[in-house]
């Protein structure tokens, strides 16, 4: 498995590739309609990956339902209207 960065891997930048491309088809389909300026547009994620499943979330520390790092840090995105 090639690594970039030391612990990120081709395997784990898949899915990020699939939801960028999944995200641009619905921000080109707002702007094909001509609603995309009047369209709050929010992206979240689940917390971190359970352990007791064969998750791993290092370098944080903890999994889903803990106050660690991995189990309460979140990425988001969002575009308000008319931005």
């Amino acid at each position: 498995m090639t690594s970039l960065k030391g612990s990120i891997s081709m395997a784990s930048l898949s899915p990020v590739s699939a939801v960028d491309e999944g995200v641009g088809k619905v921000l080109n389909a707002l702007k094909k309609a001509g609603i995309y300026d009047n369209t709050v547009i929010v992206f979240t994620t689940d917390n971190g990956g359970q352990a007791s499943s064969g998750s791993s979330n290092y370098p944080l520390k903890g999994n889903k339902n803990t106050f660690y790092e991995a189990g309460e840090r979140k990425l988001y995105y969002t575009h308000p209207m008319g931005s």
